[in-house]
């Protein structure tokens, strides 16, 4: 067994800024990930929004929308400092189009008034930060307004939906973004990347130490640490629960959902970024290279439980049903999508607390508090909610790391 140090678990967003801020801060970090190379998980197979807060209109508090405004106003500037001015410009979507389908469970005067608090909040926050309010390397004002326009409106039952938002709100290409960062990682000499390596369990040793069973290529071995970090995603709590962490008690949820990519047969105008609310609907996102996300929720979301979803019998035959049955069911919605390509059909896992779906208005899901990071004597459990709040997640715990083992603080 290798002794000593800082081993995070799961080179997703999370753990990889947890890793490369530790490295500046002139750690060294053994970072471990199951898959074959980093970024290859959730934070690679999604839709990319960098959210403001909107989706969260049903969050009574208005906590989830203002950390979700302030995950999304430092995860450019957290980035830019780890990895070099980051192309965003090239990276980023149109803005988002929110249109209130048929259903909603919530109604656009509920909706309007939660986006007025979200903006009330981000001049709050704008206020504060002065100069340094950037969006993925834009400065808005003003986060949302009606629109008059076609562009981006659902078509239900043969006619255009009523209700439709405009705001500011953008989403990255997460394959670039997750190259990048795979990029980074393998650059910085403070940091041994170990992929295609599976932790399989955990236990605190007599000397106070963590050995984490590995299980690669090789075999199965033992890795000792001093500090680790859990970032792993769908196992997290199973390695928590390893290491003597008792279940906290409130109810989480696992998730299984597909990331969709099609290719339209030709550019269209009217084929912008939508996410469809109030309820299980869902979202399109074309992006620059004539691919297009797209998730219908109720064929995207294959599996619902308070337990990890067990393994598919034919991972290829699901996905790409789950692929053509969220074509067929978006199409009448948006006929810009009618003679599409299959392009992918990946699964991930949604990892939150609430026992009830996003269907349900009082769900636990409408709010995403629980995020973080806890510290048990060495062993940090990190929670990152949402793409958009891992950066600042990130950061946040390093700095906390380098305070409990003395080292430098940037």
């Amino acid at each position: 067994m290798t002794d000593g140090g800082i081993v995070v678990i799961g080179a997703g967003l999370q753990g990889s800024v947890v890793a490369l801020e530790l490295a500046q801060r002139g750690e060294r970090v053994v970072l471990l990930e199951r898959e074959s190379r980093p970024m290859q998980g959730a934070s690679r197979h999604n839709e990319g929004k960098i959210h403001l807060g909107f989706v969260y209109a049903l969050d009574p508090t208005g906590t989830t929308r203002r950390c979700m405004l302030e995950g999304a106003v430092s995860f450019g500037p957290i980035l830019d400092r780890l990895c070099g001015p980051l192309p965003w410009s090239r990276w980023r979507s149109e803005g988002f189009r929110y249109a209130v389908m048929p259903g909603s469970i919530a109604s656009p005067e509920v909706l309007e008034s939660a986006y007025n608090d979200l903006q009330r909040q981000f001049d709050e926050l704008s206020t504060g930060l002065g100069d340094s309010s950037g969006y993925l390397g834009t400065v808005p004002t003003t986060l949302w307004r009606q629109s008059s326009s076609r562009r981006g409106r659902p078509v239900v039952g043969g006619a255009m939906v009523d209700s439709l938002y405009e705001t500011c709100e953008m989403a990255i290409a997460p394959r670039a973004l997750a190259a990048s960062i795979a990029e980074r990682l393998c650059r910085e000499p403070m940091i041994d990347v170990r992929c295609g390596a599976s932790v399989t369990r955990a236990r605190r040793t007599s000397n106070g130490m963590f050995a984490l069973a590995v299980r690669d290529t090789l075999g199965e071995s033992e890795i000792g640490a001093d500090v680790v970090v859990n970032c792993s995603w769908g196992d997290r709590l199973r390695l928590d629960e390893s290491v003597g962490l008792a279940a906290d008690g409130r109810a989480w949820s696992f998730r299984k959902k597909y990331s969709v990519i099609v290719r339209p047969p030709h550019p269209h105008p009217d084929l912008v970024p939508v996410t469809m609310v109030q309820g299980p609907f869902g979202d399109v996102v074309p992006w620059r290279d004539g691919t297009v996300y797209i998730s219908w929720y109720s064929t995207a979301r294959t599996y619902f439980g308070s337990q990890p979803p067990a393994p598919c019998g034919d991972p290829r035959r699901e996905a790409n049903r789950v692929a053509f049955r969220s074509l067929n069911a978006l199409m009448p919605l948006f006929p810009a999508l009618e003679g599409s390509e299959i392009v992918s059909s990946r699964p991930g896992l949604i990892v939150a607390v609430g026992e009830s779906d996003v269907d349900d208005p009082t769900s636990s899901l409408h709010s995403r508090e629980e995020f973080g990071a806890e510290h048990h004597n060495g062993w940090w459990t990190v929670n990152p909610a949402k793409l958009t709040t891992a950066p600042l997640v990130g950061h946040g715990t390093a700095g906390r790391i380098a305070q409990e083992v003395g080292v430098g603080v940037a």
